[in-house]
């Protein structure tokens, strides 16, 4: 690693590998190239947990909806009343119900491995705790940890299925 690319180096993680018995943690950072443009989060979609029969269902009927009104257009042409008005309307009612339910929904996943994290360090912190202690407890939460992750790991390649399937 040479000195730009250290300099540069931002947010600085160190995590379990994620692989069973392993004796190393894995260290992560974002290098950060300052001559590339600034790129963006890219398209919105929605979320897997989005993807339930009742929001199916909704999106089925608003689509109808739209596509009765613009059989019922008699100039197709005109800027008041066309095709791509009509379909704008359900598609930001879709968009706008399931970032809603998006907001609701706060995956456990996402509150468990902070609070397993903040327990390795409250444990090391507490000096009343034998050593041999110590290291069988953070050995236990470290799986722990690992296995959320990959929980978490495995939600993600189906919501990049689903992103790409819907």
């Amino acid at each position: 690693m040479t000195n730009k690319i250290f300099d540069t180096a931002k947010e600085w993680k160190i995590d379990p590998t994620g692989v069973p018995n392993a004796d190393h943690w894995m260290v992560a950072a974002k290098i950060i190239n300052e001559e590339s443009p600034e790129v963006g989060k890219g398209m919105w979609s929605v979320p897997r947990t989005s993807t339930k029969q009742q929001t199916i269902t909704f999106i089925q009927k608003a689509d109808k909806e739209a596509e009765n009104k613009i059989n019922k257009i008699k100039d197709r042409c005109k800027s008041v009343n066309n095709a791509q008005i009509i379909y704008a309307k359900p598609k930001s009612s879709i968009t706008e119900m399931a970032r809603r339910r998006e907001k609701q929904i706060v995956p456990k996943i996402t509150l468990q491995i902070p609070e397993c994290k903040k327990k390795i360090q409250e444990i090391h912190g507490d000096n009343k705790i034998l050593d041999r202690e110590k290291a069988k407890e953070t050995t236990r939460i470290v799986k722990e940890i690992t296995s959320l992750e990959r929980k978490q790991h495995e939600k993600r390649r189906e919501n990049v299925f689903v992103m790409n399937k819907v």
